[in-house]
């Protein structure tokens, strides 16, 4: 009993202000703010996160994109060269079976060219599983490096291995020529002389159509090289096509 009254004593006779103390220190305790999720160090680290996680998904869909454009453009070609091996696809051939250089003369002061000639133009479709679709046909006439004549053919079409002849007339009318080229010409074209050299040009717009289902378009472009005497007969004295 006297023990516990000593102790009792002892509490009572602490100084006033370690009470205070003691009492301050906890109403700190109790009233110090606990870190909330709205503090502005979270909202960072949740930006950050969201930011990582935004650039991961774009890498993700950019990588996606890429792997279905290169397996796409993989597939493309592998589908062309199957198309290509399976069928052979070729371009029209031309050739000229004929052709006559009606007349030619040369007017001065110039020189400037006046010529007629016709030929018959034979197109061929050389595939046999490829029929071929021709829209616009163009064919220019050359002498030397000169354009003296061109001529349009109405569109057609053909069948695979099949051929159509057509009949073309080239007119040129006043077509200035240098000086050199007209000497070669009024040699050429004189009574006796050994003809002249002409090149025919053709430009075709071509749509083949493989299997029935498949459509391709595309510009063919043929040429052939002429010898024609001197006119009236100017018979075609040899040809390259």
């Amino acid at each position: 009993m006297q023990t516990d009254q000593n102790k009792q004593q002892g509490k009572s006779q602490l100084p006033a202000h370690h009470y205070s103390e003691l009492t301050q220190q906890q109403i700190g305790m109790t009233m110090a703010p606990t870190p909330t999720s709205s503090a502005p160090g979270g909202r960072m680290k949740r930006l950050s996160v969201s930011s990582k996680l935004l650039q991961r998904w774009i890498m993700y869909c950019v990588a996606a994109f890429c792997i279905i454009l290169s397996l796409a453009v993989i597939l493309g070609g592998v589908a062309v060269l199957a198309i290509f091996l399976a069928y052979r696809p070729r371009g029209p051939r031309l050739d000229i079976p004929t052709a006559t250089l009606n007349a030619a003369y040369l007017d001065s002061p110039g020189p400037s060219l006046n010529a007629d000639l016709t030929f018959l133009a034979n197109l061929s479709n050389p595939n046999r599983r490829i029929d071929l679709k021709f829209s616009y046909l163009q064919i220019d006439l050359y002498f030397q490096s000169t354009l003296i004549a061109t001529q349009a053919v109405p569109p057609f079409a053909e069948r695979r291995g099949e051929s159509v002849l057509r009949h073309v007339d080239m007119l040129s009318s006043e077509v200035a020529l240098p000086p050199d080229a007209a000497n070669v010409w009024q040699n050429g074209t004189a009574p006796g002389g050994d003809g002249v050299s002409l090149r025919l040009m053709g430009k075709f717009r071509t749509r083949m159509v493989i299997g029935g289902w498949l459509r391709y378009t595309y510009w063919a472009r043929v040429h052939c090289d002429l010898m024609v005497g001197p006119p009236p007969a100017g018979a075609l004295l040899g040809r390259q096509c």
